[in-house]
């Protein structure tokens, strides 16, 4: 909901969009199009959009995506990310600890909990109402999720305090 409000929709297959974040336009961008050939035309880059909607379910393409993002922290991919953050799988994780993986791809040395935790807590509550006002959410369930602690509960020796070379 956060990154491609229209992904999951008809109206979001319509596959590389110039200009648009979109998770389409990432995947081509950062796994196909990378390295010193990055300077792929835009037919080429259509072209390798449209393989990949007839080769990927979009569940497929979106945990492709998942797995591709930069969660700060030497986590790349969400698997990752709950391991780092949250010392278990993000099929364990609740709604508040989603929402908080799902707000750090945006910018992971920015919103580090360790080192920003007023910032992450307010980037979440961003997702948290896309999700509300997309439907995926109840209004309840964002209150609640809202309303829970940000700082993940994990031994701070496994976060990194400082944003150097946590980016790039």
């Amino acid at each position: 909901a956060a990154w491609d409000r229209e992904f999951f929709t008809a109206a979001g297959r319509e596959g590389y969009r110039d200009g648009c974040g979109g998770v389409r336009q990432y995947l081509v961008r950062r796994l196909l199009c990378d390295g010193p050939e990055a300077a792929q035309s835009r037919l080429h880059k259509h072209i390798l959009s449209l393989q990949i909607d007839l080769r990927l379910s979009r569940e497929e393409e979106f945990i492709a995506w998942l797995n591709s993002l930069y969660f700060g922290n030497h986590a790349y991919g969400i698997e990752a990310a709950g391991r780092i953050y949250f010392g278990r799988s993000v099929a364990d994780l609740s709604l508040d600890e989603a929402a908080m993986l799902a707000a750090l791809p945006f910018a992971p040395a920015t919103y580090n909990p360790a080192v920003d935790p007023e910032g992450i807590r307010n980037r979440r509550k961003w997702v948290l109402l896309t999700m509300r006002d997309h439907g995926f959410i109840t209004p309840e369930e964002c209150l609640f999720a809202s309303l829970m602690a940000v700082v993940p509960p994990i031994p701070p020796a496994r976060i990194a305090s400082t944003p150097l070379l946590s980016h790039y």
